[in-house]
């Protein structure tokens, strides 16, 4: 039967999807959910790993907030494995401020850039070559800052105990 034929059978965690007689995959219903936000998000084309590390990234951020929230279950005097909704937000409101950079406003990188660029550029050399600014040389990446071998420190030759003293 050289037909292909298309079936979908949903499962509790897993559709299996089958293309032709041959070709059969299992994707895990997370994976599927990361799918369905790529696609909202229109993005068509991504690397086959990608779904895999948002995955990752996904449990292990949970994990962390939940861990969190346990912690401060627990200092509120509850058992453990009893965490409230309160537990919850506070984890995920420290796990903001202090995991994920606040992407500055554009009026921020707006002035930021203004004031960047009213400096002047570093004034190159005139000689033939490679062309860097001079001045200041601690500013450029071209600056060594190692020693490949280190200058021994001079030491002082004292004489020992003279014979006879």
């Amino acid at each position: 039967s050289g037909s292909t034929r298309r079936t979908h059978v949903c499962a509790t965690s897993m559709e299996r999807h089958t293309t032709s007689a041959r070709e059969e995959t299992v994707v895990p219903q997370d994976a599927r959910t990361v799918q369905k936000i790529l696609q909202s998000m229109n993005v068509e084309e991504y690397e086959p790993r990608v779904v895999q590390q948002l995955l990752d990234f996904m449990y292990r951020h949970v994990n962390e907030v939940l861990e969190d929230a346990e912690c401060y279950a627990m200092h509120a005097g509850r058992d453990r494995g009893i965490v409230e909704l309160a537990d919850v937000k506070l984890a995920l409101h420290a796990k903001d401020r202090s995991g994920f950079c606040q992407v500055p406003g554009r009026e921020v990188v707006t002035e930021l850039a203004k004031s960047r660029n009213k400096l002047p550029f570093p004034e190159l050399n005139r000689a033939p070559g490679l062309r860097l600014p001079r001045d200041p040389p601690h500013s450029t990446l071209l600056t060594p800052n190692y020693e490949a071998f280190p200058k021994k420190a001079k030491v002082e030759k004292t004489e020992g105990p003279k014979e006879g003293q």
